[in-house]
């Protein structure tokens, strides 16, 4: 979904998130049961990616400090894929190829975050990236379930 779709208040809401971080939204996805995926590149002088869970249409902001997923050591935005489970709207999963794993916690809204981190060797091109692809990294160690 593209980010105009949300109308001005949750754009404005994901960009002014933090007045000590630059956070460049990249997706915002709902689940259509009331809660939004934030993808996004955040920081000034590090990059770093940051997923956050929202509900729809609250005045949250999405930050390093609320991002339920925070990886840094960040280069390309092929590095890190936010996307809701299939047939599970209250499952995200997280797959990082590369980069360093900052945070990974439960988010407020109850959502579930599986977070799998692989060597950049193994992440699919473009054109590759499906479900199924996903589906192969399902026997990767969660680091969500570990401490991070």
């Amino acid at each position: 979904m593209e980010l105009w779709r949300l109308g001005p208040i949750a754009c404005l809401a994901l960009a002014a998130s933090c007045s000590m971080e630059s956070v460049d939204p990249l997706s915002a996805v709902g689940n259509g049961e009331g809660l939004l995926l934030l993808d996004a590149e955040a920081g000034w002088r590090d990059s770093r990616r940051i997923v956050c869970v929202q509900v729809e249409g609250s005045r949250g902001s999405c930050s390093s400090d609320t991002a339920a997923v925070v990886v840094d050591d960040y280069r390309h935005s092929a590095q890190v894929s936010a996307q809701w489970r299939k047939n599970d709207p209250n499952t995200i999963e997280v797959l990082v190829f590369g980069g360093e794993i900052a945070r990974c916690s439960s988010p407020s809204s109850g959502a579930r975050v599986i977070l799998r981190q692989l060597p950049m060797a193994q992440r699919p091109s473009r054109e590759g990236w499906d479900d199924i692809t996903t589906r192969m990294f399902d026997g990767v160690r969660d680091s969500c379930a570990s401490p991070v």
